[in-house]
């Protein structure tokens, strides 16, 4: 659908009202939080609401009241990030607009004239059913990563300059009722998952298993022993990885690729994996990568398997300087298998400190640019791809140049103090893996 139409479907109902709200969700079962997509803040899954009703994981009173504001015509507070975006120029597209074009604009009717009293099965399920993971992001947290919850228990949370990520730099105490359920302990959000799915099933069209580390996590391959048991067509079915997990994990997965591969749904079978920059760079802040192991996973995948596999990037302040260098890759890597190989490139929003947001325009500016005209003169990428790395523009010029000098600074400190202890924890070198940071290191250093 043109977005153009699409967003005037929207706003004809109100400028808030946005399908995700009904046909998306994002679960985190380790925790048992959920929220439509990535831009609003979690919420709890209260679970005296799925005693009775397994399906109040998505359809929470929380979000149904949500969903009343925008049935109403008006704007949530929580989904403001969209709104900021669209305010800005009105040849701005936020995913309000995206998301409501691509999950299940065909329900447009339906959902409008829906009582948000309602329960609703989405269309589309993110899941995360535990936070194991084998890698320690720095922009990640604790609560979806095992391997930084072990730091954090050590070392004690990061002191840094401002308190912009209480995920990360608070003392373990201070997550509350986020706090991740240990996997060896029974979780009351994964079974009421395994109850609503037979319901759920009926109308799901796409299912993403995030993490945590999916690919090490057992109930990954419990829902596909239980799709492949029942196949659907016109399934689309995600897995999320890093990649660069043991291999005898490894060899499992492939063992079911194959399975899926004679399946009604190999041709909707997508893997996603996470990277945006190369070399050691790339494996500083993936703390745990071995990029090498990666870029080789990639190669036995695309010449073994006729499968999609896309790239998460999440751009931050660090992929700037190598992610030009990251791009020519994907390219050689779009070669093997055209037409099957993608990238999205969602930018880092928090913690603000490690955004593009710290960095200064002279310095950023240009490299952007020359990524933009890389991908942008390439038949190889195609519209969204090439729509996704200009949002990136769009998101640095409107929020870079509303901080004032004071909210400027603090980030640079933030960003000095993070890492700084990083290297001391984790025995790395900012300076010796990103030399051409220098200026902006010691800029950083002296606020």
């Amino acid at each position: 659908m043109d977005l153009n139409e699409i967003k005037k479907k929207l706003n004809d109902i109100g400028p808030g009202f946005c399908l995700a709200k009904w046909e998306q969700v994002t679960l985190h079962l380790h925790n048992g939080t959920a929220h439509s997509c990535y831009h609003p803040p979690v919420h709890k899954i209260p679970l005296h609401e799925l005693k009775n009703n397994p399906s109040a994981i998505h359809n929470t009173q929380y979000k149904k009241l949500q969903r009343k504001m925008m049935l109403e015509g008006n704007r949530p507070p929580e989904c403001s990030f969209c709104w900021n975006i669209e305010d800005s120029s009105e040849e701005c597209y936020s995913d309000r607009i995206y998301k409501s074009a691509t999950i299940a604009p065909e329900n447009f009717e339906k959902i409008k004239n829906s009582d948000w009293k309602e329960d609703y099965n989405p269309a589309y399920v993110e899941i995360s059913f535990s936070h194991l993971c084998n890698m320690a992001c720095c922009y990640c947290s604790p609560i979806v990563s095992s391997r930084y919850m072990e730091e954090i228990k050590r070392y004690g949370p990061y002191d840094i300059f401002i308190d912009g990520y209480p995920n990360v730099l608070h003392e373990i105490k201070g997550y509350g009722d986020k706090t991740p359920i240990d996997k060896d302990q029974h979780n009351p959000y994964v079974e009421a998952f395994w109850k609503w799915f037979p319901q759920l099933y009926k109308t799901l069209k796409n299912f993403r298993i995030t993490g945590g580390e999916p690919l090490i996590n057992k109930n990954t391959y419990l829902v596909l022993d239980k799709i492949l048991e029942n196949p659907k067509e016109g399934l689309e079915l995600s897995i999320n990885s890093n990649l660069s997990i043991p291999d005898s994990y490894f060899t499992i997965f492939l063992k079911y690729l194959d399975k899926i591969q004679n399946s009604v749904f190999k041709d909707n079978f997508i893997l996603y994996t996470s990277l945006e920059s190369t070399g050691k760079q790339a494996e500083y802040v993936r703390y745990g990568l071995n990029f090498e192991k990666w870029v080789n996973n990639i190669n036995n995948l695309l010449d073994n398997f006729d499968i999609k596999i896309s790239i998460m990037c999440t751009y931050n302040a660090l992929s700037v300087s190598s992610f030009l260098e990251f791009l020519k890759l994907v390219k050689q890597f779009k070669l093997k298998n055209p037409g099957k190989f993608f990238i999205d490139i969602p930018y880092l929003e928090i913690p603000k400190f490690m955004s593009v947001l710290v960095l200064d325009e002279e310095f950023f500016i240009p490299k952007l640019n020359e990524q933009i005209e890389f991908v942008c003169n390439d038949d190889l990428f195609n519209e969204s791809e090439k729509n996704r790395i200009k949002q990136i523009y769009d998101f640095y010029n409107h929020f870079h140049n509303n901080l004032n000098e004071q909210e400027l600074k603090d980030l640079k400190k933030s960003f000095y103090s993070f890492f700084k202890e990083y290297d001391k924890r984790r025995n790395l070198n900012f300076l010796e893996i990103f030399p051409e940071y220098e200026n902006f290191w010691k800029q950083c250093g002296v606020l």
